[in-house]
């Protein structure tokens, strides 16, 4: 039996063009974003420590992204036989939907508001401002604040985290991007089944947002990068001494000395 590492990918393994200040283009490596869509990279210690920690421990990505942006990214030898997404609504073997997984996470759903409603409330909320994006995939409801904005800031999703407590949904704010879904979809829970059907010995998990809270606590390790939604707040969970892109690859590190794997 091996460990597992359960690792979320957006600002903890993987990194958009902003997150790589510093950085010449001979020390990223380019994970996504090949045929000119979204581009996201980690360094190349990062990319190469990731092969090796791969080839001791399972490594399951473990993200809020859909399927269609989950399998976007290309890991360059360290490609996971399991990954969750969804935050945790659906996991995939081998590039598969578990159905039977599937079905579970329906079934908790439906113990809170329908994702349509609380769609319908954000929307409503937002309509003064044409700017603001409201979306959904998989039953997470998305809102996208614009870079700039006069009528509609940061400082106004405490009306939106107001919707989120009324639907008994998990509400996080990462930037402009604002995430909601039953509180009983955590990645935690999948984590936790993932890791019983590899029979891992030790989980290892790294994130930086509150949907990662859950999941950090569960693990053996955890470990979240010096940015953030958690960064600032004393939450128990050890954070790197890098920010950005850099930590990446800190994580790893401190992922490959707790498990005892040579990077």
């Amino acid at each position: 039996m091996r460990p597992a590492y359960f690792a979320d990918l957006d600002a903890t393994t993987l990194f958009s063009a902003r997150w790589t200040a510093g950085f010449t283009a001979d020390e990223l490596h380019q994970v996504e974003g090949f045929d000119g869509g979204h581009c996201s990279f980690m360094t190349t210690g990062a990319i190469r420590k990731l092969r090796l920690l791969a080839q001791a421990a399972d490594f399951v990505p473990t993200t809020t992204r859909s399927l269609q942006q989950a399998t976007a990214v290309r890991f360059a030898g360290a490609e996971p036989e399991y990954m969750i997404i969804a935050n945790g609504i659906h996991i995939l073997f081998r590039g598969e939907i578990d159905a039977d997984w599937a079905e579970r996470s329906a079934a908790i759903a439906d113990l809170a508001a329908p994702a349509d409603d609380v769609l319908a409330a954000c929307r409503l909320a937002a309509r003064p401002h044409p700017d603001v994006r409201v979306k959904t995939h998989s039953g997470i409801v998305t809102i996208v604040l614009p870079r700039t904005s006069p009528g509609f800031t940061i400082d106004h999703a405490a009306g939106l985290r107001e919707i989120a407590d009324a639907a008994d949904y998990s509400f996080s704010q990462q930037g402009r991007s604002i995430m909601m879904l039953p509180r009983g979809l955590t990645k935690d829970r999948a984590a936790g089944e993932v890791a019983r059907r590899l029979g891992a010995t030790l989980t290892a998990a790294a994130g930086d947002s509150y949907l990662d809270l859950g999941m950090l606590g569960w693990a053996d390790i955890a470990v979240r990068p010096r940015h953030g939604e958690l960064h600032g707040h004393d939450v128990g969970i050890r954070e790197t001494e890098t920010s950005g892109v850099a930590a990446g690859e800190e994580i790893l590190d401190i992922v490959a000395a707790e498990l005892g794997v040579a990077l």
